[in-house]
């Protein structure tokens, strides 16, 4: 089976719909001054879709070091990091 592994880029779809995770650079002024996220139905064009992985908050990832099942991982939206 292939690892998902640090530093990779994916897209996670919606197994039912193929609806794609999202973010748009758009940013709120009130709140927490985080991105908006939703689902979106991807064609495969769109390039807001993609998903940089990361390790667990306080861990050292190295690219390319694979993720055992189970892991925690962190995501980073590849178009607005």
């Amino acid at each position: 089976d292939a690892l998902v592994t640090c530093g990779s880029a994916l897209k996670l779809k919606h197994a039912a719909t193929s609806f794609a995770l999202n973010s748009q650079p758009i940013a709120y002024a009130s709140g927490s001054g985080q991105q908006s996220v939703t689902a979106i139905a991807n064609n495969g064009g769109e390039t807001d879709t993609y998903w940089i992985v990361h390790g667990a908050h306080d861990e050292t990832c190295e690219r390319g070091r694979g993720f055992a099942h189970g892991a925690k991982i962190r995501l980073q939206h590849a178009n607005t990091r």
